[in-house]
């Protein structure tokens, strides 16, 4: 995570990433089962890193070059995306912060209701009914108990 940091330069040498390049290195085979990169020895530490970083849609930005000919290095940095999945995230959250009845699929494709709200209203003397409209969304009916 420290990858992500905004507005850090990370260079191959830095200690941060040859760790991380040692541990990718020592668990290639368990990181090749488990997200399907091939990780080399003669892979530097940043293009392990950016193949990391990769499987969740990220990558360290490339932003110049120091150093002069015998010793030159690529200093690298995280970005932000500007591809709008911040939006898409908080309405997500808002979206689900505001759903609060979770629907759970049953044999004979009926639906149970699973919620805070099932106590309260089972309370206040009301049974709320799952049913399913032409368009398949669920609708929330009350009717009175022992119905």
């Amino acid at each position: 995570m420290e990858l992500l940091i905004p507005n850090q330069e990370w260079r191959s040498s830095d200690q941060v990433l040859q760790q991380m390049a040692m541990l990718a290195l020592a668990h290639a085979w368990d990181i090749k089962a488990a997200l399907n990169i091939t990780v080399s020895d003669k892979d530097t530490p940043i293009a392990i890193a950016q193949k990391l970083l990769g499987k969740v849609g990220l990558k360290l930005e490339y932003l110049r070059r120091e150093g002069s000919d015998g010793e030159r290095m690529r200093v690298y940095g995280s970005t932000t995306p500007s591809d709008g999945r911040d939006e898409v995230f908080t309405a997500w959250m808002v979206r689900d912060e505001a759903t609060t009845v979770n629907f759970t699929s049953t044999p004979g494709n009926k639906e149970i209701i699973n919620s805070s709200m099932d106590l309260t209203e089972l309370e206040a003397g009301v049974e709320v009914k799952s049913v399913l409209t032409s368009e398949s969304k669920p609708v929330l009916e009350p009717s009175p108990c022992g119905s």
